[in-house]
């Protein structure tokens, strides 16, 4: 297929496309999918979703992309107006029609006079057929074709010019004089007039309008937008987000035209040169990315308006521009046949998956497909930042006094959520919901766990964010605070390895004696020693040291960072520390964590960049619970450990430059309970199966693909207390199982510690009220630290609980209207009490579900495993000695398919995966990970994989399934 004729005969596909739906349904059925064909004017590469221009924003073209088919190599018929559009309506390329010019007119030829255009093919086959705007060379008039359509519904276009004095200010038109046309059109500049009142936006109402009504028939429906065609004239906002004095310049190389012949050098005009010249390029250039985005309004005001009416799951969407243009690199125009004004978008988007199937496989021969619902080309890395005990408004773009000049910008460029939640108002309980997206009690965490007194730990049974990344292909690597059980103080816990990271890097609980020069770093089962420095930094020099060492470029990855900032023992630099307070102010010495923090993570984000992996990686943001410091939660009730707002409201930043339209906050209630469906929803990629997932996939909120519904309420338990969230509503319900904590010995203990520290008590607490300081790192009086302890233990959960637990209900409840009381200081569950009651009602049933799904302590399995234990006792399987030791070594030595190629590890590897069965799939998940685990410094981990993916395609079933590993599990040494 040549480079002219990708665009035409992609549409020429989708018209036969359309069409063979009809072979289903009678010829005037309402069934036949409707169709909207959207063409944008003079429309380059400078889209999101191309990235022709780094600072293009297109935000709706971009998801439009992302929902449908985006032809990454699409080019036009010809690079002018006329010739390509009657290239597209007729079918036909320039060289069969000889319209090569804006001058000539199909209808005027004798053998094309009576030619059924597109739209008259639909209107025969029983459609309507409308079209407004630019969809021919003009929207009126005989280059109109105004005949051909069932209604002409609009024949306004571009957008409104500013004042006459306020145009061609660049000054230049007087040198342009030689071209009238081009010194009539080449100007550029933001207007005061309203969005509405702009042509182009008038034909997007017409389209919207079109679509909120009812039809008996199915539709054809043409909306030509004008821009960017020049002149770039668009309302002030759009320039606004396109700030002068950042815009980047477009590559170009003064001796460019030196080695072509003298045509092509006449092809590169002078008004470019007079442009660049006089200083004007960069406003050039803000004008056409302005232009864009406008253009991009447009089409976004029609998409929406599909989304909401009743044809938005029968109507097949195209968008498609003219041709490109060149805006300085060689020339600033069209009329060439350099790629930049030949490429142009294509985009195809059928609501019926086997569409999608049918142009996946015109790959080998026809344009590049990218599809995320498909198998992509390259699956986004992914990367999870969590903070720990971090508050509401402790950064920057959240309102906090800390400056977090990284956050900044990655909630700058991606999604800032306003209603963002932990899985818990405590530290292992929300680590686990984030790992799982499931309630915590479901995963056998109660609460906080200390391994001197709990057997609970994550179940090695619960299903991972790592583990279903790993199934697919990807490298997993933790860094940093667990907290979810390890097999220290003689328990028998399962380790990272087990839920999924192919290498770890981390401490147990925190980072020990504080922040700074920590001594209690463990790297894949081995205690590393004293390492100086600040936790955060530490964390991420191991990252890092993993991408420089440890990563296959082939591979996609997932890391995996838990940092132990800002909670207590304390440390940062001083030089950071005194830019917020005294050296040894405790507020002061917070706030530097995690402004340290911050730094930390933008060597990472760095770093991704260097190796141009920033734009396809996802970077989400979070804290594990609220702040122990009241303040720092901002206006919300509570803090750590509470379940109001405060205890568990926190900030949620998700970027992703190639998959996510940035620059937009977010007000849609969300929590790190959605991260694993999300992230499959993002990647393209299967939720697991059989497991009850109480989040819900964002993916259709943070794309704009689709409309967001959550199946189930997002609630937070603590203990067995409930807060529920429905809307702006939330219900806080007690249980009924009464207390076991000792509550009288609790207040006693606390009066001992205000005694012996007497004078001493306010720089003790440094900013905190006495009960959260009981609770946030050690008193330097030993006699108080003695005293916190015992308080402490009186609050430690027992899981001698348990059983109580499991049997309790919701008792007492209390209601609050977020919207009129984010501090929930009004309890209005005696004002509404039929809400407050089918609220309860809704909440108890969910209740039910998490107490029958939560596992007593010693669980079934561990009881299983203890049994298995007493049979063989011997440790972990070393390489070369347990069956799947053998297994894996007669794999390694079976050749590569034919048809591998490591460049195309991915897709090939993404293939093969879509045709396993389920059991299957997890057949190569646990085989993979044994490899890993058994020789995690295998020199091509990319061929290794490919080689245990084949030989599971090629198996019939499970004879050679690789066994559970068994026997104890060995503390660190």
């Amino acid at each position: 297929m040549t480079r002219s004729a990708t665009c035409l005969s992609a549409i020429v596909l989708f018209v036969a496309l359309a069409s063979s739906y009809g072979h289903a349904y009678a010829v005037d059925s309402i069934d036949r999918p409707n169709v909207l064909f959207i063409a944008v004017d003079d429309i380059n590469d400078w889209v999101g979703c191309l990235g022709g221009h780094s600072q293009a924003k297109t935000p709706n073209i971009d998801r439009l992309a992302r929902k449908g088919v985006l032809f990454e190599q699409a080019h036009c018929a010809a690079p002018l107006c006329s010739p390509s559009r009657t290239a597209i309506m007729m079918g036909l390329r320039p060289s069969t029609t000889g319209i090569y010019g804006n001058l000539n007119w199909f209808r005027d030829m004798p053998q094309y006079k009576d030619w059924v255009s597109l739209p008259q093919y639909f209107r025969r086959h029983g459609y309507v057929a409308w079209g407004g705007g630019k969809l021919y060379h003009q929207a009126h008039g005989k280059f109109s074709d105004a005949a051909a359509w069932g209604h002409v519904y609009s024949t306004s276009t571009g957008t409104l010019p500013p004042p006459k004095h306020e145009r061609y200010k660049h000054g230049l038109r007087p040198k342009f004089e030689s071209n009238p046309i081009l010194a009539r059109l080449i100007d550029w500049g933001p207007t005061d007039h309203a969005i509405e009142a702009n042509p182009d936006w008038k034909t997007a109402e017409g389209a919207a309008q079109f679509l909120q009504r009812d039809h008996d028939k199915p539709f054809f429906l043409g909306c030509g937008i004008y821009l960017p065609h020049l002149p770039w004239y668009a309302p002030k906002k759009f320039f606004d987000i396109h700030p002068i004095e950042d815009i980047k310049l477009p590559p170009y190389e003064p001796d460019d035209f030196d080695d072509i012949p003298a045509i092509g050098r006449r092809m590169g005009e002078r008004h470019i040169r007079h442009i660049r010249e006089s200083g004007k390029w960069k406003e050039a250039v803000q004008g056409c990315l302005a232009a864009d985005s406008f253009a991009d309004a447009c089409v976004g005001h029609v998409l929406d308006a599909l989304e909401n009416s009743r044809y938005r799951d029968n109507t097949i969407v195209v968008l498609w521009g003219d041709h490109g243009y060149d805006v300085g690199e060689k020339k600033i125009a069209k009329s060439a046949l350099w790629e930049q004004t030949t490429r142009t978008p294509l985009i195809i988007y059928a609501p019926v998956a086997k569409v999608v199937e049918t142009f996946g496989d015109q790959r080998a021969t026809g344009p590049k497909v990218l599809t995320t619902s498909a198998t992509p080309k390259q699956r986004p890395n992914v990367v999870t930042l969590y903070a720990d005990d971090l508050g509401y408004r402790d950064i920057g773009c959240y309102g906090g006094p800390v400056k977090t000049p990284v956050l900044d910008k990655l909630a700058a460029g991606g999604v800032r959520f306003t209603d963002f939640h932990s899985g818990a108002p405590t530290c292992s309980p929300s680590r686990a919901t984030f790992l799982t997206g499931r309630q915590h009690c479901r995963t056998g965490v109660y609460s906080v766990l200390d391994e001197r007194f709990h057997r609970m730990h994550l179940l090695e049974s619960e299903t991972t964010i790592a583990e279903v990344l790993q199934e697919n292909g990807y490298a997993t690597a933790h860094f940093g605070k667990w907290h979810l059980g390890m097999p220290v103080q003689n328990r028998k816990n399962p380790t990272p390895t087990d839920h999924g990271f192919d290498y770890w890097f981390g401490v147990v609980n925190g980072p020990g004696p504080s922040h700074k020069d920590p001594t209690n770093f463990v790297r894949n089962g081995k205690r590393v020693g004293t390492i100086k420095g600040y936790s955060c930094q530490i964390v991420v020099d191991e990252a890092l040291t993993w991408l420089d060492q440890k990563r296959d470029a082939d591979e996609p990855f997932f890391l995996n960072l838990w940092f132990n900032e800002p909670h207590d023992p304390i440390a940062a630099p001083d030089e950071i520390v005194s830019q917020y307070g005294g050296l040894n102010e405790r507020e002061a010495i917070y706030s530097g964590t995690i402004d340290n923090t911050d730094r930390a993570i933008g060597r990472l984000v760095a770093k991704l960049e260097k190796l141009g992996e920033l734009n396809n990686t996802i970077i989400i943001y979070s804290s594990d619970n609220g702040s122990y410091l009241q303040k720092r939660n901002g206006e919300l009730r509570g803090k750590k450990g509470a379940l109001f707002e405060g205890g568990h409201r926190v900030p949620g930043i998700f970027y992703w430059k190639d998959g996510i339209a940035g620059g937009r906050v977010e007000k849609e209630p969300a929590g790190v309970v959605d991260l694993l469906p999300t992230l499959c929803g993002l990647i393209g990629i299967d939720k697991p199966g059989g497991v009850h997932l109480d989040g819900s996939d964002l993916a259709p909120l943070l794309t704009g693909s689709d409309s967001f519904n959550r199946h189930q309420p997002l609630f937070w338990m603590a203990e067995a207390n409930m807060v529920m969230r429905v809307g702006d509503h939330t219900l806080f319900a007690t249980s009924t199982a009464k207390s076991p904590i000792d509550f009288k010995s609790a207040d006693r203990l606390m009066q001992e510690v205000k005694e012996v520290l007497g004078d001493d008590l306010e720089k003790e607490l440094g900013g905190m009220d006495l009960r959260s300081r009981m609770f946030n790192g050690n008193f330097a009086n030993p006699e108080a630290n003695r005293l916190r302890a015992q308080h402490r233990k009186l609050y430690y959960f027992q899981e001698s609980w348990i059983p109580e637990l499991k049997k309790s209900g919701l008792g007492r409840v209390e209601l609050y209207d977020l919207s009129k009381d984010l501090g929930q200081q009004e309890n209005i569950a005696e004002k509404h009490p039929e809400l407050a009651a089918r609220l309860k009602e809704q909440a108890a049933a969910i209740h039910r579900s998490v107490m029958a799904d939560a596992p007593e302590w010693p669980a079934p399995e561990e009881l299983a495993a203890a049994k298995k234990s007493q049979e063989n006792t011997r440790d972990w399987p070393a390489a070369g000695t347990s069956d799947t030791a053998k297994l894996l070594a007669r794999i390694d030595k079976n050749p590569l398919p034919q048809g591998y190629d490591g460049n195309n590890h991915q897709s090939y590897v993404d293939r093969v995966m879509a045709g396993l069965k389920p059991e299957q799939r997890s057949q190569v998940g646990q085989l993979w990970k044994e490899k890993r685990r058994l020789d995690p410094d295998m020199p091509n981990p990319g061929a290794s994989f490919v080689k245990i993916l084949t030989h599971v395609a090629g198996s019939k079933g499970d004879s050679e399934k690789p066994p559970i590993r068994s026997g104890t599990r060995q503390e660190f040494r």
